[in-house]
């Protein structure tokens, strides 16, 4: 099966812009949530949070990951963390029937799918699909991660 996206160049420039931004003028506000403005050394540090979190549950550079988060400043959150560390997102849209999220993630090999926990239609779904929908590596059940505990 042809690779999904090349992962490389583009997550690893969007990283460093994070990173300089954070470095170099901290207090500019990066995105504004529910109209608190969140600033750039705020997000690039819930950023690499979340990376590290990811990484040691055993995601590794290139794995497809399926991302279904409403709440808009965690799920830029997730994808940022998930390019920090070379993953492929595979946006599943909430407004999507579980079942065709379930199915896409299943068809697109991904190893896991990160949830906000408001989702539980999805995670019956993939569970029906048994353990290529929802991976495990090194042990950790990486089948439903809830993004709001992160």
């Amino acid at each position: 099966m042809a690779p999904l996206v090349r992962v490389g160049a583009t997550s690893a420039v969007l990283s460093q812009w994070l990173e300089h931004f954070a470095s170099t003028d901290p207090a500019s506000v990066a995105v504004v949530d529910h109209g608190r403005p969140v600033r750039f050394v705020e997000l690039a540090r819930g950023v690499r949070r979340l990376a590290a979190w990811l990484l040691a549950r055993g995601f590794v550079p290139g794995d497809v990951v399926g991302i279904t988060v409403r709440a808009p400043l965690r799920h830029l959150l997730t994808t940022h963390a998930l390019m920090r560390i070379g993953c492929v997102e595979l946006s599943l849209p909430s407004y999507e029937p579980a079942g065709a999220r379930a199915t896409l993630a299943a068809r697109c090999r991904a190893s896991c799918v990160i949830t906000d926990g408001a989702d539980d239609d999805l995670v019956r779904a993939l569970r029906m699909r048994g353990p290529q929908a929802c991976g495990k590596r090194g042990g950790a059940d990486r089948g439903q991660i809830h993004a709001a505990g992160v």
